[in-house]
C-alpha cells in the first residue's frame, strides 16, 4: 500500500511539471524591442525533462541590425505556473552576451521584458 501511494505521488509531480512545459510547445511569432531597437523572432519550444528548449531565428522586420535566418539555439526555458523565461547566447561586435525573456504566459500569448547586456525592453508572443 505504500509502495503504491508513494508511486502514486511521483506520478502525479511528473504529470503536474508536463503539462507547463507542454503548454507552450510549438511555435512562436516574438516581437520585441530593446532601446530604439526593434527586432523579430520565429522561436520553436520542444519540452524536455527540466523544461523545454529550441531555437529562435531572426525574421526581417525589426531594425536591429538583424540577421534573417540567423539562428540562437536556446540554453534555457522554463514555466512555472504562468511565469516562463528563455535565454540564448549571441555575439554583436565582437561581444558576446546572453539574451533573457522573462514574462506572463496568458493563453496562446506572452508579454515580458527582454534584457541584453545591460539593456531591456518589452516583448510579445504569439503561438501560431
Amino acid at each position: 500500500m505504500r509502495f503504491f501511494f508513494s508511486s502514486l505521488v511521483l506520478v502525479s509531480m511528473l504529470l503536474g511539471a508536463a503539462p507547463a512545459a507542454a503548454q507552450v510547445a510549438g511555435n512562436w511569432h516574438v516581437n520585441g524591442k530593446i532601446d530604439d531597437k526593434a527586432f523579430v523572432l520565429d522561436c520553436r519550444f520542444d519540452p524536455n525533462d527540466s523544461g523545454f528548449g529550441g531555437v529562435c531565428i531572426e525574421v526581417p522586420g525589426g531594425n536591429a541590425g538583424t540577421h534573417p535566418g540567423k539562428q540562437h539555439v536556446l540554453t534555457k526555458g522554463s514555466v512555472a505556473g504562468t511565469q516562463i523565461g528563455w535565454s540564448y547566447p549571441t555575439s554583436f561586435m565582437f561581444m558576446s552576451f546572453s539574451v533573457n525573456f522573462a514574462g506572463t504566459l496568458s493563453g496562446d500569448s506572452i508579454t515580458g521584458i527582454v534584457t541584453a547586456s545591460g539593456h531591456s525592453g518589452p516583448f510579445t508572443a504569439v503561438q501560431k
